[in-house]
């Protein structure tokens, strides 16, 4: 079971550094976007938190989620073409399986304090 700071630093730094790094905003607006990214992770952190299904299930608990068995999951779910998400001012992404990984690979150095 991972910590949900962990999981939202982990998520942060994904976007940071394969999704931000594509838009050519600086100073402030880059500052803005980051500012609404972050919120916007906060909102789907506390929309796992209170999904029942995922509390009876097992996947999630007050203090954590289990990240990678919750992964295989969403992995197992996209298509070949691709997941498309929405993000605050940044518009849509299409996140992949290997995306999923990399997401939980920048979760897990969160964890380690990288």
């Amino acid at each position: 079971m991972i910590a949900y700071d962990y999981i939202e630093k982990g998520i942060a730094s994904y976007i940071d550094s394969n999704i931000m790094n594509q838009f050519p905003e600086t100073g402030w607006k880059r500052i803005a976007i980051a500012a609404a990214v972050g919120i916007g992770i906060k909102k789907y952190i506390n929309i796992l938190k209170e999904n029942e299904t995922l509390h009876t299930i097992g996947l999630i608990s007050p203090d954590g989620a289990e990240i990678e068995m919750y992964a295989e999951h969403v992995k197992k779910e996209i298509p070949s073409s691709g997941m498309v998400i929405e993000l605050p001012l940044l518009g849509e992404i299409i996140m992949h399986e290997s995306d999923i990984d990399e997401v939980l690979k920048h979760i897990h150095k969160a964890e380690r304090g990288f």
